[in-house]
């Protein structure tokens, strides 16, 4: 178990510096780990998160946890009108994120589910993306010949109502972070960040089909 823990926390300090993202904004096609949500990099200095649809009024704080890894009690922190909140979900943002255009919903949902944010929330899921050159790739991308064979596509978002649909593929740690399944949902995202599940439908496949893909350890 502890080698467990202390090869996660060097693997995690490795993908850091791999994806060259210290201190610098990435574009999310060049970042699917989900690196760009997170301000601090070594030693939880000056902690923040990151979102581009987040008000003005509204501030977001990564208060460090005390255990060995940190992100095992790690919590993100809603600053707003002199109040703080924990934030575990997506409706935890409500009415603190202003939500205009197909891309921002996606980034929205992506907030709560990528490789580098997972650990922080309540649901633990990851979005699933077709293989790249990228070498920290394996965790969240699935080889190019299983995804045309599961006739997957990339996430897609249209205008619906008072928000948007987001359809895409996500993976669940069931029955373990090391075996998970895979599902495509349909999600709605409300312009003031109120989201609501439309669909979660599992995606039949094999162990090789999802091989490679994973959580973080520490889950």
């Amino acid at each position: 178990m502890k080698l467990n823990i202390l090869f996660t926390a060097v693997l995690i300090s490795a993908m850091f510096e791999s994806a060259d993202i210290l201190g610098k904004e990435v574009p999310a096609e060049q970042d699917i780990l989900g690196g760009r949500f997170i301000c601090f990099r070594k030693k939880y200095e000056n902690p923040c998160i990151h979102l581009s649809v987040l008000k003005s009024k509204c501030e977001l704080k990564l208060s460090p946890g005390e255990s060995i890894p940190a992100e095992l009690t790690a919590e993100v922190i809603l600053i707003t009108m002199g109040e703080k909140r924990v934030i575990k979900r997506p409706n935890d943002l409500a009415n603190c994120v202003d939500i205009t255009s197909a891309e921002k919903s996606i980034e929205f949902l992506r907030f709560f589910s990528s490789y580098e944010t997972v650990y922080l929330f309540d649901e633990q899921i990851l979005e699933v993306f077709p293989a790249s050159e990228s070498k920290v790739c394996q965790f969240v991308c699935v080889n190019n010949v299983i995804w045309k064979k599961l006739d997957l596509t990339p996430a897609k978002a249209i205008p619906l109502g008072n928000g948007f649909q987001i359809t895409r593929y996500v993976i669940k740690p069931f029955p373990e972070s090391w075996k998970v399944s895979l599902y495509r949902r349909i999600e709605h995202v409300e312009y003031n960040g109120n989201v609501d599940s439309v669909l979660d439908q599992k995606v039949e496949t094999s162990v090789q089909d999802l091989a490679g893909l994973s959580f973080p350890m520490f889950l």
